[in-house]
């Protein structure tokens, strides 16, 4: 492109030189006292609404017989440039601050263009610039059709030697890189077809033992995430962006968590081991992460990732991020949460969210209780009747009262199943294998529309709210006799005493 800018400019001002120079030699140049140029032909007469082709260039005179300079549009709306000198332009022109190019016959060229071992994109002649032609193209500054890697509104791109943007795997020089699907340059974590990659910073997928903010991860040659928490000496540190770290030194810690467990308690076990501190790890599971589930969970949840921190035995690190825990987390979420289970929550007409959320109930009311298929069909009949269109369980409102209300109250009524219909908002906990085997599989055979317990662990089930209120009265006058029974043997223990 330098080269023809230099050139373009050097005829230019050769062919302005020329005229100037033909000028007084010449009979048939004429120029008034304006500065304006005639054509005289060889009787003398003014060439005029025409065009005239002398010493090898065109030129267009008008009506007057005054040379016409700068653009030019004729009868039939095909538009010309005649430049300074008056000559019509053909190849590349400056015009102004931009670069144009016409044809042989000086028609402006649109589209592709091939010039100089290089493509440029023309509309109108126009040589476009730092911008993308459709979806797939982009020129840059030059003007230049953009091949390999570019950078646009700080956003890596890479462009084929065909030009067209890649939104898929490159290997350049060896080394896989990741574009996504605006074909914007991936770095970090990043999920391709269900399985799990990470790049640095400029791109580069990792292979081999690699550590991610304190956590060694193992990838195949091609990349694929294989195993997490793999022993052995790392051989590079990352931050989760993909940024440099430097190897972790802190104290291995293994800790369990359960179904059972929200955020919150999962959050004080986590400062209680000194992995993180709870405020960061609320913090963290409210922010966004890299997750194969991420567009399945709605805006408005209280926390963006409860229900989905699996309940399993973890290895982490003192000192630890409290994004990386999570992501862990998450991760094993995946693992366990396939394909197929998801399959199996959509046969059974929930979304992913709503059976999460759903198991979430079964998992405060029965946890591995041998009731939990008949608890679970006790609300699945009430959620689908339109005679008890709420659930009305006890934990929601706990979960509601305790950790929502005090910060958004309509949110918390969106959580107590008191107040709203069918399912809370999302999640009270971060459910387990049973409850997911509970949701799926309720005792179809059960009717019930209420349920109460005792102090025994029995469970008592009832299709009516007289039945149910029965049942409590029965459970109620148990737990008095047992009372009474127990004072008993107190008093004769007491007195046993007094006679020795």
């Amino acid at each position: 492109m330098k080269e023809w800018k230099k050139f373009a400019t050097a005829m230019a001002v050769f062919s302005a030189a020329a005229v100037v120079a033909a000028m007084p030699a010449g009979a048939e140049w004429v120029q008034d006292s304006k500065g304006s140029y005639s054509y005289l032909d060889s009787d003398g007469t003014a060439v005029a609404d025409s065009w005239q082709f002398i010493d090898g260039e065109w030129y267009r005179f008008d009506d007057d017989g005054k040379m016409v300079t700068g653009w030019y549009t004729d009868s039939d709306g095909q538009q010309y440039y005649l430049c300074e000198d008056g000559s019509m332009g053909r190849h590349w022109v400056a015009i102004g601050d931009d670069w144009y190019v016409f044809d042989s016959s000086g028609h402006p060229i649109s589209g592709w263009y091939f010039s100089g071992k290089y493509w440029y994109y023309l509309d109108g002649g126009k040589m476009l610039t730092s911008q993308w032609i459709g979806d797939d193209y982009y020129v840059t500054a030059d003007g230049m059709m953009a091949k390999g890697f570019v950078e646009i509104d700080g956003v890596t791109h890479y462009f084929k030697n065909s030009g067209e943007m890649s939104s898929n795997w490159v290997d350049y020089n060896g080394t896989w890189y990741y574009f996504g699907p605006s074909g914007e340059m991936q770095t970090g974590w990043f999920t391709v077809d269900g399985d799990r990659y990470f790049a640095d910073s400029q791109g580069e997928v990792q292979t081999g033992l690699i550590q991610i903010d304190s956590i060694n991860y193992q990838f195949d040659s091609d990349g694929l995430l294989v195993k997490t928490g793999a022993s052995g000496t790392p051989e590079a540190a990352f931050n989760s962006d993909g940024s440099k770290m430097i190897v972790a030194t802190g104290k291995q810690v293994t800790l369990t968590t359960y179904g059972n467990y929200n955020v919150n308690r999962i959050g004080e076990i986590l400062e209680q081991y000194g992995v993180c501190t709870q405020k960061d790890f609320l913090e963290a599971v409210d922010a966004y992460h890299p997750f194969l589930y991420n567009d399945e969970i709605p805006d408005d949840v209280f926390y963006r990732y409860e229900g989905y921190l699996y309940p399993s035995t973890y290895t982490f690190y003192t000192g630890q991020s409290a994004d990386s825990v999570v992501e862990m987390m998450l991760m094993r979420f995946e693992e366990m949460v396939d394909e197929e289970l998801v399959q199996r929550f959509n046969d059974a007409g929930y979304t992913l969210h709503e059976a999460i959320t759903f198991a979430s109930i079964l998992q405060a009311e029965a946890g591995s209780s041998p009731y939990r298929y008949q608890i679970s069909a006790v609300f699945q009949n009430r959620f689908h009747s339109t005679d008890y269109p709420r659930m009305q369980s006890n934990p929601t409102r706990t979960y509601a009262q305790t950790y929502i209300e005090p910060v958004d109250s309509q949110l918390a009524a969106a959580y107590d199943t008191y107040q709203c219909k069918g399912l809370p908002a999302g999640p009270i906990n971060n459910p387990s294998e049973v409850a997911f085997d509970a949701l799926l599989n309720p005792d179809t055979s059960c009717d019930a529309f209420y349920f109460c317990s005792d102090g025994d662990g029995n469970v008592y089930f009832a299709k009516t709210l007289d039945e149910h209120n029965a049942n409590i009265a029965m459970i109620r006058e148990k737990d008095a006799k047992e009372e009474e029974t127990d004072s008993s043997d107190e008093e004769r223990s007491a007195d046993e005493s007094d006679i020795k």
